[in-house]
C-alpha cells in the first residue's frame, strides 16, 4: 500500500507519542510504501538515525507551521496554537503529495487526541484516525489530588465532553476507520470505531529489557514511572504503599519522573511519615529507566484515564508484573497475563485493593517470578511492533 501518516510526534528511541510515531513508521515501511508529515523540530534526531531507515521505502517530510507561529511551540496554550497552525500547513502539503501521486491510505497517527481535531479527512482518500481515550476522571478521583491536579482534570473532562462532541463532526465525520483506547460503548455512532491501543516496543527493546529475573528475597521494590500529573495517579500508590509498610516493612518505592503534582506529592509521603521509604528520582533517561526496572519487582500504575501507558509494557518486558486500573487500554496493554487489574471504584475501594495486591506479591516471591515470567512473554507475543503493526495492516486492508 502507499501510505501517508500525519505524525506530528515522531523521533527514534523514544517512548510515548514519538515512539508511536517513529516506530509505527518504520514497521509499517517494511512491507509498504510510506510517507511521514511530521513537525520540523524533529529533522535533527531523524537525519542522526538515517541508517536505521536507510533501503525502507519511507519517506519523512518536514513541515513547518507559518514564520508567525514558530515562537508559539512552548507552553500549554501557546503549544495548541502551533499544533493547530501545523495541521494546516500539514493539509496543504498532503494535498499537494496526494495530487501528484495518490494515496491508498492517511492515517492521523500523531497526536492521539479526541478533541484535537485533524483534517486528513478531507482529502478524499481513505482516512483512519487514532482518536486515543474518551476516558475522563471520575469526580470521587479528584479528592486525592491538589487543587491544580483538580482544576486540570475538570479543564480536560469539558474539552471532551464538549469540544469533543463538536470533533466528531470535524474529524470523525471523515475518518472510515476509528482506533481508540476506550471501549467502543464510549462512542456513540458515526464510522466504524475499533477498540485498538496503539503503541508497542521494537523487538530489540522488549530483549535488551529481559534477563534479570526477579530477586527470591530482599527488600519489597515498588516503581511507577511517568509524569507527575494529577491524574497519573501516584497519589493513590502512595497511600496504598504506606499501608504495604505496615505488611512488609522492608519495602521500597521509586517513583520516577517530575512534573507539577511533584510538590504536592513529596507532601502526602511527609505527612504519611513514610519517606524514608520512598525515593523521588526525578526524570531519568530511557536507558535509566529500563535500569530501575529490572531493578525493581513490580509496577504500580493507578493512572485514571491512559492513551496507551508505555511504561506497562516496558515493565512486562522485564518480567515485572504491572498492577494497574482497568479502564481505558489496560485489558488490551495488561490482558490476563501481563499484570493486574484493579477495578476503578471509589479511591478507598481502590487504594484497599492495591495494598493487598502489592502485599500478596511480595509475601510469595515465588508467585511473582511466575508472573513477571508471564507478563514477559505476552509483551513480546503481543506488543511488539512487528505485532502490532501486523494487527494494523488487517485493519487497513478492511478499509481499502
Amino acid at each position: 500500500m502507499r501510505i501517508l501518516l500525519s505524525a506530528f510526534a515522531c523521533q527514534p528511541g523514544l517512548g510515548s507519542e514519538p515512539g508511536v510515531g517513529w516506530n509505527l513508521a518504520t514497521h509499517l515501511a517494511r512491507e509498504n510504501e510510506v510517507t511521514v508529515l511530521t513537525d520540523v523540530r524533529n529533522r535533527p534526531a531523524i537525519a542522526r538515525s538515517v541508517d536505521s531507515w536507510r533501503g525502507l521505502e519511507l519517506d519523512f517530510r518536514f513541515v513547518e507551521p507559518p514564520p508567525t507561529m514558530r515562537g508559539r511551540a512552548h507552553g500549554t496554550a501557546l503549544h495548541y496554537l502551533y499544533y493547530l497552525a501545523w495541521q494546516l500547513t500539514a493539509k496543504r502539503e498532503a494535498a499537494e503529495l496526494n495530487a501528484a501521486n495518490p494515496f491508498d491510505l492517511i492515517h492521523h497517527a500523531t497526536y492521539v487526541n479526541s478533541w484535537m481535531p485533524s483534517l486528513m479527512g478531507r482529502l478524499g482518500v481513505k482516512f483512519v484516525w487514532s482518536a486515543g481515550t474518551r476516558e475522563v476522571t471520575p469526580l470521587s478521583f479528584l479528592s486525592p489530588m491538589s487543587w491544580n491536579g483538580r482544576a486540570a482534570e475538570v479543564t480536560r473532562a469539558v474539552l471532551i465532553k464538549v469540544i469533543g462532541r463538536a470533533n466528531s463532526h470535524i474529524t470523525a465525520k471523515g475518518a472510515h476507520l476509528i482506533l481508540s483506547s476506550s471501549p467502543t460503548v464510549k462512542w456513540s455512532g458515526g464510522p466504524k470505531v475499533v477498540y485498538f491501543p496503539m503503541g508497542g516496543l521494537p523487538r530489540e527493546e522488549i530483549r535488551r529489557l529481559e534477563g534479570t529475573p526477579i530477586r527470591p528475597d530482599g527488600a519489597f521494590r515498588l516503581i511507577s514511572v511517568g509524569r507527575l500529573l494529577a491524574w497519573k495517579g501516584v497519589a493513590l500508590g502512595i497511600a496504598a504503599f504506606q499501608r504495604v509498610l505496615r505488611d512488609l516493612p522492608d519495602s521500597e518505592y521509586v517513583i520516577i519522573g517530575d512534573g507539577r503534582e511533584r510538590p504536592y506529592l513529596e507532601r502526602q509521603v511527609r505527612k504519611l511519615g513514610i519517606g524514608g521509604s520512598v525515593r523521588f528520582a526525578g526524570h531519568l533517561s530511557r536507558q535509566d529507566v529500563f535500569r530501575d526496572l529490572k531493578d525493581a519487582d513490580v509496577l504500580v500504575h493507578p493512572s485514571l484515564h491512559e492513551q496507551f501507558g508505555y511504561v506497562v509494557v516496558e515493565a512486562m518486558a522485564a518480567g515485572r508484573p504491572a498492577v494497574c486500573l482497568d479502564i481505558g487500554p489496560s485489558p488490551a496493554v495488561v490482558g490476563d497475563q501481563g499484570g493486574f487489574r484493579i477495578p476503578r471504584t471509589t479511591p478507598a475501594e481502590v487504594i484497599d485493593q492495591l495494598a493487598a495486591k502489592l502485599v500478596e506479591l511480595g509475601r510469595n516471591r515465588d508467585k511473582l517470578a511466575e508472573c513477571g515470567g508471564a507478563a514477559q512473554a505476552w509483551a513480546l507475543t503481543h506488543w511488539s511492533w512487528e505485532a502490532v503493526t501486523e494487527r494494523l495492516t488487517r485493519l487497513y486492508a478492511e478499509v481499502r
